[in-house]
């Protein structure tokens, strides 16, 4: 078996510790990898032609998955197609594995074909591991642990591959956990004070919430007290009238799960100095523009319960949006 291939074979095994699934972008430097791959009974491999959708198509899978997956290519500008998947990875906080063929690094710089500046391509978003040799690998394994967005990049030389396919490989079933979520701790919240919660992407379940109207966007889960974003303008006024009746509509304490992300109205909620503001995180990342001016944490510690006034005020607002 040629050197190439072996390494191949050697950053496979490393993977199937780190990951379930890769999307295979086929190429001409990746078919070592490619091949090593698609050899295993540990790790499923779905191909995509174009590397950006190929990028899209495991960053789906890794937000489902809440652990890496990978996205196989060849070198050169194919690599760069991955960039606007691992910006939305970085900030939707949803472990990416980037895992490019590369030139060997004599090449780069000489004008040789499908040959470019991998290395660091990707900035500040993803840091590049360097592998040339089996003696990288525990750098390799080193990023995954560290980093939910990876950059490996295996630097391949001719030949390429052997004139027979690798031999079908099973792994030992060893599987690294997936990244772990950041606590933030607790928050003392007083529900018998006005207030809403606000479910962005990235929220979950909060225990201590299920009974509080709850606008959440579409990739939140379902609330049991629905508010309909269309009605968060009302929740900033302090009353509103119909047919000579007056209602208090004014919200005092909204809480944030996660990272809101649509509807200028409901951002607009988590900005006005008037309402306290409760931020809960489960990354090292909060949505929070008010600085000092909020609590942040990752669980609540309430008191009180919603009133059944502001029960009906909130469904009230619904159904007028």
């Amino acid at each position: 078996m040629n050197e190439s291939m072996q390494l191949a074979e050697k950053v496979a095994a490393q993977l199937a510790r780190h990951l379930t699934d890769v999307v295979l972008c086929p190429g001409s430097r990746n078919a070592p990898l490619s091949l090593a791959l698609l050899a295993r009974d540990d790790i499923r491999v779905h191909t995509r032609l174009d590397e950006r959708g190929g990028a899209f198509t495991a960053l789906g899978m890794a937000r489902v998955q809440r652990r890496h997956v990978g996205v196989v290519m060849t070198s050169g500008t194919a690599v760069a197609n991955t960039l606007p998947a691992v910006v939305e990875a970085h900030y939707s906080h949803t472990p990416l594995a980037i895992i490019s063929a590369d030139r060997p690094e004599r090449l780069v710089g000489t004008g040789a074909s499908q040959t470019i500046e991998q290395q660091g391509i990707f900035g500040v978003y993803a840091e590049t591991t360097q592998v040339t040799s089996a003696a990288d690998l525990e750098a390799m394994s080193q990023r995954f642990r560290a980093d939910l967005q990876v950059h490996i990049n295996v630097a391949f030389d001719a030949p390429l591959v052997d004139a027979a396919l690798p031999a079908r490989t099973s792994g030992d079933g060893v599987l690294e956990p997936a990244p772990a979520f950041v606590d933030h701790g607790e928050v003392a919240v007083d529900l018998s004070k006005n207030t809403l919660v606000i479910a962005g992407d990235e929220a979950w379940e909060v225990e201590g919430l299920q009974d509080v109207p709850t606008i959440a966007e579409p990739s939140a889960p379902g609330p049991y007290h629905p508010v309909h974003p269309a009605a968060a303008h009302i929740f900033r006024k302090a009353q509103v009238s119909a047919n000579d009746y007056v209602v208090n509509t004014k919200v005092e304490q909204v809480i944030v799960v996660g990272h809101p992300t649509l509807h200028r109205s409901v951002l607009a909620l988590m900005n006005d100095p008037d309402i306290d503001l409760v931020v809960l995180s489960r990354t090292k990342d909060f949505t929070n523009q008010r600085g000092n001016d909020a609590r942040l944490g990752t669980t609540v510690k309430v008191t009180g319960e919603p009133s059944r006034e502001w029960m009906k005020i909130c469904e009230g607002a619904t159904d007028m949006a």
